[in-house]
């Protein structure tokens, strides 16, 4: 599956997407200012509804004070 497929079916849901070559993964971040009972886990949710066949290898909420910016991220792998 290559990232463009990714990206097309993770787009509205997530803000970014993008490839890891050093773990040979795609990295899903979704950016947050409350989270509004959002969590890690619901974010890996998301990903396993589009991508029914894809292994999750971590799913981390990425909370920064302001004025950086928070984010979950999801590493995940599809077959």
């Amino acid at each position: 599956m290559t990232l463009k497929d990714v990206r097309n079916a993770l787009v509205g849901s997530f803000d970014s997407v993008g490839f890891s070559r050093k773990d040979a993964c795609f990295v899903a971040k979704r950016g947050y200012f409350y989270r509004h009972g959002m969590t890690a886990d619901g974010a890996a949710a998301a990903v396993k509804t589009r991508f029914p066949t894809a292994t999750i290898l971590e799913a981390n909420d990425r909370w920064h004070a302001w004025p950086k910016d928070s984010y979950f991220e999801v590493r995940f792998v599809v077959e």
